[in-house]
């Protein structure tokens, strides 16, 4: 029988000995794209050294480097272990095929400074996490925007997976038409996501559930969160979270905006600060939770540690106001609402700004809420209950220039996420600081139209469409719509496509028109098409602090 102490060491140092040469030597591998033939990764043609990776082996480094044109691959190989994928997506990188398991190097995707479109990759490769890694977006020179897409699914969920989003105005997707049934479900390790903050425009979209099961948790930090599908627990600081998710495990928000866009959000327990923003709407004149506004429901404790309500009210067509005394339930929970908003003191009044789109175009009024804390039994909730119009209608909107400029008007309280005033009935809203998260977060609302203007037979009437646009403060806007790079595989025409731009000048805070309008590509684009998925993004540059970006997605239609 074999001793520990003796000939154990010398068959363990000799194992280890054997394995870290094994991992010293492991092959790496460039793309060259040169071979003829299909762009298959088991054409040696295709790679530097015209010499394939075997299947089911382990690589060093797989580098897709910068080539002068859009480049689409498929793995053909099965059972590859990568350590590390290096990507620079200047003009443009398709990954498809055969799952890939990622080693601890992780993936860098890097670009070169391009003027005439985003730099894109789209990975729709499932990738499996063998371990703890690192992956990092950024740029060599410059600043320019990435966008990468990762479609294919990811799996791993003892590793632990850090994002690093280095290059301003750039968007992380995870999830795709390849992966986007709501049964699916990336389940990794704790992730975390950091932008170079919320206001610089690195947006984080979830298409399919994140962690809903597992009890992982995602962190994001300096990004704009967008997701329609469960995450599980979440914590923001200082990002802006605007979600159509039906549920979030354990939420935690530091600095940051938490705003439904619809529905009901359930949440396993929120913790807010008192330099986070709670953002919820109502809408049409129904009194229906989910459906007519939007609620925060939980089974566990809400605690709302002095953070700031924002009350979003908007209606269309005659907007009568609603009955004196109809109650809206923000929040419920069977667990327990503890603290209260720092402007919504239990029996106060919050002044919110109400919108009218009607035949007249845009005009506002002021509604009075009384916001109370029912805590004295289950469900306890926080109710807003309208008490009447703090002034009359009015306000309406000065029209722009064809070139979509305005002089703006109004006060810095007419805006969507400026902080309400509390108070009594009679008095007047006061003056809220904004700041950069507000801004995006009002942007970002405000960028998708609605209804038949935004169908394409409409697009084309106009030339465009003419958009409505509320600014906190003083500043130029500057609005893109672009055709990106989405799907399984790329095609010769996914570089960006610049189809609809618009600018317009605000000298103060208040409302404005602003024309959207159609490019030549852009009409090329749509005129036969009947379903085209847009990426609509909006630039704010105040007359004072920093530039704040927001995107959305856009689906415009032949028909309703």
């Amino acid at each position: 029988m074999l001793r520990r102490t003796g000939v154990w060491p010398l068959i363990a140092c000799a194992l280890a000995g054997w394995l870290h040469a094994a991992t010293a030597s492991a092959t790496n591998f460039t793309w060259r794209a040169g071979g003829t033939g299909a762009a298959t990764w088991s054409n040696g043609s295709n790679w530097v050294g015209e010499v394939a990776p075997p299947p089911s082996s382990t690589i060093g480094t797989l580098t897709f480097p910068l080539l002068s044109a859009t480049t689409n691959t498929d793995n053909d190989l099965s059972g590859l272990t990568i350590e590390s994928l290096v990507v620079n997506d200047t003009n443009g990188y398709g990954i498809s095929g055969e799952s890939l398991t990622l080693g601890s190097g992780g993936l860098s995707i890097t670009g070169e400074e391009n003027t005439a479109h985003f730099n894109s990759a789209t990975i729709t490769a499932p990738i499996v996490l063998a371990g703890n890694q690192a992956w990092d977006i950024s740029s060599v020179s410059g600043h320019p925007k990435q966008a990468v897409g990762i479609g294919g699914g990811l799996t791993g969920a003892s590793a632990d997976l850090t994002v690093n989003m280095a290059a301003p105005d750039s968007s992380l997707t995870l999830g795709g038409p390849s992966h986007e049934a709501t049964a699916n479900d990336d389940e990794i390790g704790n992730t975390s996501v950091k932008g170079e903050g919320a206001a610089s425009g690195d947006d984080l979209s979830l298409e399919t559930n994140f962690n809903s099961s597992d009890g992982h948790t995602l962190s994001v930090e300096g990004v704009v969160l967008q997701s329609a599908a469960s995450i599980g627990p979440l914590e923001a600081v200082n990002s802006i979270v605007e979600t159509s998710s039906p549920s979030i495990g354990a939420l935690t928000a530091v600095g940051s905006v938490v705003q439904p866009n619809i529905g009901t959000l359930h949440v396993a327990s929120a913790s807010l600060d008192a330099s986070s923003t709670l953002g919820l709407s109502i809408s049409g004149d129904g009194t229906q939770a989910g459906v007519n506004y939007t609620q925060i429901t939980s089974g566990g404790t809400v605690a709302l540690g002095g953070a700031t309500l924002a009350l979003f009210v908007s209606q269309s067509g005659t907007c009568p106001p609603p009955p004196v005394g109809q109650t809206y339930t923000l929040i419920t929970t069977t667990g327990a609402v503890t603290g209260t908003f720092s402007n919504a003191a239990n029996g106060s009044t919050l002044a919110v700004v109400a919108e009218c789109f009607g035949e007249k175009g845009l005009t506002t009024s002021t509604y009075n809420y009384r916001v109370n804390y029912n805590t004295g039994s289950s469900p306890e909730t926080v109710t807003a209950t309208f008490t009447g119009e703090a002034a009359p209608k009015g306000g309406s909107e000065e029209k722009g220039s064809g070139s979509g400029s305005t002089t703006g008007g109004g006060a810095g309280t007419s805006s969507g996420t400026s902080t309400p005033s509390t108070g009594s009935t009679n008095s007047s809203p006061t003056t809220a600081t904004i700041s950069s998260a507000q801004i995006a977060a009002s942007l970002g609302q405000q960028l998708i139209p609605s209804g038949k203007a935004a169908k394409i037979a409409a697009l084309f009437k106009d030339d465009g469409i003419t958009m409505t646009f509320r600014a906190l403060e003083g500043g130029t806007l500057v609005i893109q719509w672009y055709e990106l790079p989405a799907g399984a595989k790329l095609s010769k025409k996914a570089k960006p496509v610049l189809v609809a731009s618009g600018q317009a000048a605000f000298s103060t805070a208040g409302t404005g028109k602003l024309k959207v309008r159609l490019t030549v590509a852009g009409k090329r684009l749509l005129e036969h098409a009947k379903r085209v998925r847009l990426t609509v993004k909006g630039v704010f540059t105040p007359q004072s602090g920093n530039v704040v970006s927001a995107a959305r997605q856009l689906v415009v239609t032949a028909r309703g």
